[in-house]
């Protein structure tokens, strides 16, 4: 399967995974993941995709930390370190299905610059 990527998934499935059972689509997720630790797929994973699930992580975590202290104005210094605990924890993960080979990590340039539709086998 080296090389070969049978799937994309959009920041919507990386953001419903990493945000956890809250979300109603979390236990369909579950199963994407356990397909990727088993290496029954390989996802393509643009640094775009990381991007934009980065920057939902954050909000939503400051949104956590505002409705856990009752207000509309989060404490900032508590909302950094959730922010960045969170993150962390999203990049740990995609560290470790990069190092597994379960996923492909792309940047736009590599995008660019290849002539077919997606620079890997899809």
């Amino acid at each position: 399967m080296e090389g070969e990527c049978s799937d994309y998934w959009d920041s919507n499935v990386w953001v419903t995974y990493s945000l956890g059972d809250r979300d109603p689509h979390y236990d369909a997720c579950l199963g994407l993941f356990d397909d990727l630790l088993d290496r029954k797929r390989t996802v393509a994973v643009p640094a775009l995709v990381v991007g934009e699930v980065i920057q939902v992580i954050r909000r939503e975590t400051a949104r956590d930390v505002a409705g856990e202290r009752g207000t509309h104005a989060p404490d900032l210094q508590m909302a950094q370190e959730m922010a960045d605990g969170a993150v962390a924890v999203f990049l740990r993960r995609l560290g470790i299905l990069s190092d597994a080979g379960s996923i492909s990590l792309y940047t736009p340039q590599i995008l660019l610059d290849n002539t077919r539709p997606w620079p890997c086998e899809c």
